[in-house]
């Protein structure tokens, strides 16, 4: 539910942390809690070209852009479905199963004697399959990539990720992400945005969380997503499709923040002041705030 117009609809920035508040000693301004659809449009359109301006772009950034907003579609509960952007053609992918297996195989040596990796391993297969987004699949003809996975410690948080491997080499010598298009850096420098930021009398920061995960696949595609595993070293050895957009791809910052302001234009009419603060991400961490607490926290609600 919307905080601002009270209307339900989806805006794909929830869960978010809400992190800071600061309160400055100025006498508090009143400003509108609302902008016009109008307003709202000239400045997402302001932003791009200011954007574009600052940034030299090539014939693959324009040609990804326009991938982007040709094939791009929305699903029943909200969520964006994109295509990969692909600036070679994936038929020239050779083999990656055997490397994947290869992977698999000395990744299940290591279970053996770590039970905590493979509990740990288990529990991140079982809570994404669960969210859907991860999906059992059959093998079938045409083109396919195989992720080998392994798994890493975050040094700042202690827990271990699974991490795909979307730069392993084929028998071609080719890799997923060689062949994807890396896409515009459109979101703003984050100097720009901090330099705005400590002019509001009030602030907060909050972060999208794991904000790939909200971007789906297109699923004729997924199969350029796969991964194999197994929960018993004894039983049978199955295929899954990563179902949503994975850090590790190329485009994986451009889709990110490609689908924010993709968003901002979407629901500009539901939700005016999120999609004005747009221009206050970078990536998928919002630096905002406002002249006075009450629109501080209007923009924050609109945006849960």
């Amino acid at each position: 539910m919307c905080g601002i117009c009270g209307k339900a609809h989806h805006t794909l920035l929830h869960p978010y942390k809400n992190t800071a508040e600061f309160k400055g000693n100025a006498e508090e301004k009143e400003e509108p809690h609302l902008k016009s659809k109008a307003e709202i449009d000239r400045e997402l359109l302001k932003f791009w070209e200011v954007e574009g301006a600052q940034r030299k772009t090539t014939i693959q950034d324009h040609a990804c852009e326009e991938h982007f907003t040709q094939s791009h579609a929305r699903s029943k509960d909200g969520k964006y479905i994109v295509h990969l952007p692909f600036k070679d053609d994936p038929e020239k992918l050779g083999d990656s199963k055997e490397q994947a297996l290869v992977k698999l195989e000395r990744l299940e040596k290591e279970f053996a004697v770590n039970d905590q990796l493979y509990y740990d391993y288990k529990d991140f297969m079982d809570e994404s399959i669960a969210a859907g987004h991860i999906s059992l699949t059959e093998d079938t003809d045409g083109a396919k990539y195989y992720l080998p996975h392994h798994a890493v410690t975050n040094s700042s948080t202690k827990k271990r990720e699974i991490v795909f491997e979307a730069s392993s080499k084929t028998t071609t010598g080719l890799s997923l992400n060689s062949i994807l298009n890396k896409g515009l850096k459109i979101h703003e420098d984050l100097r720009s945005i901090l330099t705005r930021w400590r002019k509001h009398h009030y602030v907060f920061t909050a972060r999208v969380e794991e904000i790939v995960k909200q971007i789906l696949i297109e699923p004729a595609e997924r199969d350029f997503l796969r991964i194999l595993w197994r929960e018993d070293p004894r039983e049978p050895i199955k295929e899954y499709t990563l179902n949503t957009v994975t850090k590790v791809l190329t485009p994986a910052t451009y889709l990110s923040f490609r689908m924010l302001m993709q968003l901002a234009l979407d629901d500009r009419e539901y939700c005016p002041r999120a999609a004005a603060a747009m221009n206050d991400f970078h990536v998928d961490q919002l630096i905002s705030g406002g002249a006075s607490k009450g629109s501080d926290n209007g923009t924050s609600s609109s945006i849960l």
